[in-house]
């Protein structure tokens, strides 16, 4: 008598039936925290806005909004970590059938968790409400707040951008593998 898994394609021995190679998709590489926190790691490190802001903070620190500017390396960093985990979740809900699928995931997730920190830190910090104006040059304008808040998100937009292809594409590469 054999006993089921409530899992397809598992069997009670904890390992996989043959099945389709389709379905199979990708696989974590063991060990999976290890791999995980190397592609965080990697990510963050070469991220084009973390190199960015880290660069321009060891050249002169000083700043008139030093809030806004030492948390620039940290938003990219906590946006990759979110992304990183919320697509291992997504991942053990139903696996991913190609790297793509997890760029695309990493990618629209750190794309928002680092606009929404990049904006709340630029408002706190009284950076956003001093730059914008000066940048866009909004005096003239009908409708000046709508054009500071566009000039924002644009703000914002570029920033994030800029930050996050790269590191969903080492997450995708780094930690997980297709099962042959």
């Amino acid at each position: 008598m054999s006993r089921e898994s409530p899992h397809r394609g598992w069997d009670a021995g904890g390992s996989l039936q043959s099945l389709p190679r389709h379905y199979l998709g990708l696989q974590y590489r063991r060990p999976v925290w290890l791999w995980h926190l190397l592609a965080w790691l990697a990510g963050t490190l070469t991220s084009p806005s973390f190199l960015l802001a880290g660069g321009l903070l060891l050249n002169d620190a000083r700043s008139d909004h030093p809030l806004f500017w030492w948390s620039l390396p940290a938003i990219v960093a906590l946006s990759n970590a979110v992304s990183i985990q919320v697509v291992r979740q997504a991942h053990r809900r139903s696996r991913f059938p190609d790297r793509n699928a997890i760029r695309r995931r990493h990618a629209s997730l750190a794309h928002a968790c680092t606009s929404g920190l990049f904006l709340l830190s630029g408002c706190v910090s009284g950076f956003l409400p001093d730059m914008v104006p000066a940048l866009f040059n909004t005096a003239g304008l009908s409708w000046p707040l709508l054009a500071d808040a566009l000039g924002c998100m644009l703000l914002a937009c570029a920033f994030t951008l800029l930050a996050h292809p790269l590191p969903g594409g080492l997450h995708a590469l780094l930690a997980y593998e297709r099962f042959d």
